[in-house]
């Protein structure tokens, strides 16, 4: 079992983590001040890893094969594709980070919110979840599994943390365009969804114009 934990990020992506940052803080003073806090609130510490460490650090020795990864200056799943390709290792993949589609060497992940645990007289006896594969997204979007170098250039455009100024101004003239085909209400009011599909048209169409 090997747990990965993200280094220091690229400086193009300070500016969103400060803003994430200052978002869950807002959520926590709001929790705290309500008198009636909801069941299905999320609120992550800021000083969570330094909690989740000390406690894989408690449990190591009870695990056999138990390694716990901190990359000074990558993501995880950088790392972890660069520790796939490395050892030539088959790997399940459990995340929360859609992240994890765009590398070669992930096939794909399990988010952890989709864990269910059935208990037999007590014990854990089974642990399932659903597994997102990128060959499956592949074969939906561009209609062929092996174009996963496509993934990256979709994360890109359809929304990332990197660069947010430049990308919302390359979102702007791509959802416009002839080639998006977007109704003229979701051209002046874009949402999530749209923005997504006239990416995945624009990058389409390309790929039909000049292949691979």
């Amino acid at each position: 079992v090997h747990i990965v934990m993200d280094g220091v990020c690229e400086s193009s992506k300070t500016t969103t983590q400060v803003n994430r940052m200052k978002s869950t803080a807002q959520k926590a003073k709001e929790i705290i001040r309500s008198s009636n806090i909801p069941l299905n609130c999320h609120v992550i510490s800021i000083l969570a890893e330094w909690s989740m460490v000390e406690a894989i650090d408690k449990i190591r020795d009870s695990i056999p094969n138990l390694h716990l990864h901190r990359p000074l200056r990558m993501e995880a799943e950088t790392f972890i594709d660069a520790f796939l390709a490395k050892n030539h290792q088959d790997a399940v993949i459990m995340s929360d980070d859609t992240d994890c589609l765009i590398y070669k060497h992930c096939p794909g992940f399990i988010p952890f919110k989709s864990l269910q645990f059935t208990r037999v007289c007590g014990e854990v006896n089974t642990l399932a979840g659903f597994q997102y594969l990128r060959s499956k997204f592949c074969r939906a979007l561009f209609a062929d599994e092996e174009d996963y170098h496509l993934l990256s250039i979709l994360a890109a455009l359809a929304g990332c943390d990197y660069n947010a100024e430049v990308l919302e101004s390359a979102q702007a003239v791509l959802i416009k365009s002839d080639i998006a085909g977007m109704r003229v209400k979701h051209q002046n009011t874009p949402t999530a969804a749209s923005t997504f599909q006239a990416v995945v048209r624009y990058i389409r169409h390309f790929k039909i114009m000049y292949g691979d």
